[in-house]
């Protein structure tokens, strides 16, 4: 029952995310001010919550190495990301970030010193096969998106080895969007033609977009701990669906039959992926 609840966190998750790339869209603000902006309104609605919660902040030793690591990561995940979505079009820009678990899978691998399973590789590689569908049509030129990639994928890493060492989610997010917020601002105060502040007409927008973003943060930083990387990895492609959607709905952004038919690939996949994974451990509610 608690890898269905993790999974289950991480779908809603994913359509949290998908909705940024949306949001993001409707910003006329430079994209390095927009991603510092949302990461400081992050980070202090973790702050406000942990707050009223009373939850525990974490040691330093526990929380900070990670932290950092993490923040300066999800800074260049989330900072090229946005970029992106500028460029090309949503679902394009997520379906590119969407091929993490490509990356994930030999990370994890290695980290564990043995090769992955069968069966969830090859489901993997399927549901990738069903966001490339999904985007299909779409103009490939966005390179920031493939920094995004990376940078997130490593992220994933440190995140999953934070959880693994006990790190509660909402003190490491909270760790982790300081320390982003913090370098995106650096960088836009270093760049001389970028402003600090937003333009009035985004302040609409940021909010929204600071709480699809934590939330789907925090629900994938907590679903870490229930899941093996792959599976909570390969739940992300279920933003591509989200984010094709939502911009299809909001941005006119069209679906062709070729993209549902990806979704439809992509959600197969992911259902059997998380089948296959339960199966050997039967863990127990």
């Amino acid at each position: 029952m608690t890898r269905l609840k993790a999974s289950g966190a991480d779908l809603l998750a994913a359509a949290a995310i998908g909705a940024t790339g949306v949001l993001a869209k409707g910003t006329v603000s430079p994209p390095l001010v927009v991603a510092a902006d949302r990461n400081w309104l992050c980070w202090f609605g973790f702050v406000t919550v942990s707050r009223l919660r009373r939850r525990p902040w974490g040691t330093a030793d526990a929380v900070g190495s990670r932290g950092f690591t993490g923040g300066l990561l999800f800074a260049v995940s989330t900072g090229s990301f946005l970029y992106a979505v500028v460029l090309v079009p949503v679902a394009t820009a997520v379906l590119i970030g969407a091929m993490l678990p490509v990356l994930a899978l030999p990370l994890d691998a290695y980290r564990r010193r043995q090769l992955p399973a069968p069966a969830p590789a090859l489901l993997a590689l399927t549901a990738v096969a069903g966001a490339a569908l999904l985007a299909t049509g779409g103009d490939l030129k966005g390179g920031a998106a493939v920094v995004s990639l990376v940078s997130g994928t490593l992220y994933w890493q440190v995140s999953k080895d934070a959880r693994d060492a006990g790190v509660a989610a909402t003190s490491y997010t909270r760790r982790t969007m300081l320390v982003s917020a913090a370098a995106l601002t650096t960088a836009a105060l270093l760049h001389p033609d970028v402003p600090v502040l937003p333009e009035t007409a985004d302040w609409r927008i940021l909010p929204a977009l600071a709480l699809a973003s934590a939330v789907g943060q925090a629900l994938f930083a907590w679903g870490h701990a229930h899941l093996p990387i792959t599976v909570s990895a390969t739940l992300q492609l279920c933003v591509p669906i989200f984010a094709a959607v939502f911009a299809w709905l909001f941005l006119d952004e069209g679906l062709t039959v070729m993209q549902l038919t990806g979704g439809g690939v992509l959600l197969g996949a992911l259902i059997a992926l998380v089948t296959v994974s339960d199966r050997p451990r039967g863990v127990a509610a």
